[in-house]
């Protein structure tokens, strides 16, 4: 079993080549459901459970309407919290500057958490995204890293670094370049070895991705590029299609290869 702890929002994404700064920008505008948890979650293709939370807006009530019917999905509603939402600026498909509140998801309870977790079966996996708040991350780190398989997803820079000193004894990290900064302040392999990381995935758009495991970089290069319209969710998209294979017996380097071929098909299909 596979249960993620994470951000279910409304995704807000202007695209266009070019935004110019300091006025308003004709754009492309698309509304949507997102959040990293949640995309991770809708990716999975193997038994998964997801737990978010939201406010008690209607922005927020649409966005928990999607999962409204699906019995392995546990929505806590947070009063006053305000509204769960990312907004993202892509250029040329990439992200040029991002948003996000989500103040719903930060104050999830550890021991409401805890609970709906449960007993851990050997092997299971664990994820948790970086929108939860830090000391959450850390209790449950504390509480299941030595008990199944933890995943961290950083989501950001600084959100990453907020997060850094809650982590030890995981199983997978997922930082782009930049989040893996962030985390190790340049040393990833004496972090991970200090902190007892079993393995880091570092995404690096357009050039694949490094798997860093026992002190060893080893390199992915994608089998092909794809000029994508928009590469929003992209990287929750490479994390499912990872755990998918970890869950079915793939080894990293194996479930790695695998999952990088499944994102290019997809950015493929969104870009047709």
């Amino acid at each position: 079993m596979i249960r993620i702890v994470g951000a279910l929002c409304i995704d807000i994404v202007a695209r266009r080549d070019t935004f110019a700064a300091g006025t308003s920008n004709p754009s492309r505008i698309s509304v949507g459901i997102g959040g990293v948890g949640y995309r991770v979650y809708r990716g999975l293709s193997v038994p998964a459970r997801f737990l978010t939370a939201i406010g008690d807006d209607p922005l927020s009530a649409l966005a928990g309407r999607e999962l409204a019917s699906d019995p392995s999905v546990a929505v806590r509603v947070i009063p006053a919290a305000g509204p769960s939402v990312y907004l993202a600026l892509m250029e040329r498909g990439r992200l040029a500057v991002g948003a996000s509140d989500l103040a719903a998801i930060e104050r999830l309870g550890a021991a409401d958490v805890q609970a709906w977790i449960g007993e851990p079966e050997p092997g299971g996996l664990l994820v948790l995204d970086a929108n939860l708040a830090p000391d959450l991350v850390g209790t449950l780190v504390d509480r299941f890293a030595r008990r199944m398989r933890v995943v961290f997803e950083p989501v950001s820079v600084e959100k990453a670094a907020r997060c850094r000193h809650a982590l030890h004894d995981l199983f997978l990290v997922t930082p782009t370049e930049e989040e893996a900064a962030a985390l190790c302040g340049g040393d990833l392999a004496g972090w991970m070895a200090e902190r007892r990381i079993a393995n880091a995935v570092v995404t690096r758009g357009p050039d694949g991705a490094v798997l860093h495991a026992a002190g060893v970089e080893r390199q992915f290069a994608p089998s092909r590029v794809v000029a994508a319209a928009d590469t929003t969710g992209a990287g929750d998209q490479l994390l499912a299609a990872l755990l998918d294979g970890l869950h079915g017996g793939l080894g990293m380097p194996e479930a790695l290869r695998a999952a990088m071929k499944t994102v290019e098909a997809w950015l493929e299909k969104g870009s047709a």
